[in-house]
């Protein structure tokens, strides 16, 4: 103890012995929490995805390991030299019988996509969605919000809702599929491995609850099949960001989205920020080994202009290499939160950076003739024989709902992509 009071003594003297004057006025500064100037803030987080910004060491001299994984070239750190040479983004094919899942047209039903999952035995393909959107009374008389239902496929593409009868939500129509009667189902994670056969299935929902008013936030639930869960409730792992958007936050935003890291064997949480004044939406990252003690989370990524946002982001592993799928708002374009989606990548599942900036990767249909033609938000990128099936959540925005060329089958809220 004697030692360490006398090195913050020594520190202490050391900076008193610098002139002020000589460093300037707003650079000492002897509190636990250093000032933040939010403009500034907001000027880095823009420049954090940048691949020059994060690694501006010239590496043509330097020798580099090189693993046996496939080399996408998805950014520069292979490229001893490039002249004349530019980086074109190539969009995916939608899927003709898109939307493939989607809810009864009824008030308050939708199919907000949370998780696809594959699997090895049947059903291959299953589905965690949010289908309902209001508040209802639990026979506890807990007013919540959301519910959570499940839907099976062997292909991927036809999919069926399953007749659970576990819970019922009223006004809910069609087979009663419901699986967790509240909340959103962040990130479904399957780990046949567990020791604990009724933990096999893990997941973060954001939870939304009065009558009493209770914090929201993330609480972590349990399943041995993937339809029948059980949470703790008692308290969040992980508040919700609500209101203020000041440094620090007070939580994570509702856009959160938490995925199972195969390669680290560790789970991420790619969290939302909003920073005021201006209310900007912003990402950042954070780890953790078993869904309840976390990493601190450090900022990612803010969008270069400020006339649009990043309004999600959702990375995944393909060929050993990280790739991250951003969703890109643009208020402009209606007032449903119009979203398109950019590629980004990391080498290390830590620092993203932008490929192709600006070029879409999930890009707007300025006919408006379909579901999706406002809104892509990417929810799972799976390895389906020798393609890439990305899945999507989109919904028509006020214009395409105007639209008198949108198919009949395309009048739907959010469904499945």
């Amino acid at each position: 103890m004697r030692l360490s009071s006398t090195r913050f003594t020594l520190t202490a003297i050391l900076l008193a012995a610098v002139p002020a004057a000589s460093i300037g006025a707003d650079y000492l500064d002897s509190s636990l929490n250093e000032p933040v100037d939010i403009a500034r803030l907001k000027a880095a987080w823009r420049a954090m995805a940048n691949e020059r910004v994060r690694f501006p060491l010239d590496m043509r001299d330097i020798a580099v390991r090189i693993g046996p994984e496939r080399q996408l070239f998805v950014d520069n750190m292979l490229l001893a030299r490039a002249d004349d040479v530019t980086r074109q983004v190539h969009r995916p094919k939608r899927h003709p019988k898109n939307p493939v899942f989607k809810a009864d047209r009824a008030p308050m039903n939708q199919a907000v996509i949370e998780t696809v999952l594959q699997f090895k035995t049947a059903p291959r393909f299953r589905t965690w969605y949010v289908s309902w959107d209001d508040w209802q009374t639990l026979s506890t008389g807990q007013l919540i919000r959301f519910a959570n239902s499940y839907a099976v496929s062997d292909d991927g593409v036809n999919w069926k809702r399953p007749e659970l009868g576990l819970h019922t939500v009223k006004g809910l129509v069609g087979p009663n599929n419901v699986v967790i009667p509240y909340g959103q189902m962040q990130g479904v994670f399957h780990r046949p491995e567990d020791p604990d056969p009724n933990r096999r299935f893990q997941s973060l929902v954001l939870v939304e609850r009065k009558n009493p008013a209770v914090r929201e936030g993330y609480y972590v639930h349990h399943s041995r099949d993937g339809i029948h869960w059980t949470g703790d409730l008692k308290r969040p792992v992980i508040p919700s960001l609500t209101g203020g958007y000041g440094i620090p936050q007070n939580g994570i935003g509702d856009t959160t989205r938490f995925w199972w890291d195969s390669l680290k064997q560790r789970y991420v949480g790619d969290v939302k920020f909003v920073v005021s004044p201006g209310t900007e939406r912003g990402r950042g990252i954070m780890f953790s080994d078993d869904l309840v003690h976390w990493t601190r989370a450090t900022p990612t990524m803010m969008a270069r202009r400020a006339d649009v946002q990043i309004y999600g982001h959702r990375g995944f592993l393909y060929q050993g290499r990280y790739l991250g799928l951003r969703w890109v708002f643009v208020p402009v374009r209606s007032k449903r939160h119009a979203t398109y989606v950019e590629l980004d990548c990391s080498r290390d599942g830590t620092t993203w950076t932008r490929v192709g900036a600006g070029q879409p990767f999930m890009g707007f249909n300025d006919r408006h003739d379909t579901w999706d033609a406002s809104i892509m938000r990417p929810v799972s990128v799976l390895e389906v024989g020798d393609e890439v099936w990305v899945y999507y959540f989109g919904a028509p925005t006020e214009i395409e709902a105007g639209n008198k060329a949108l198919p009949d089958s395309h009048r739907t809220d959010y469904a499945l992509g």
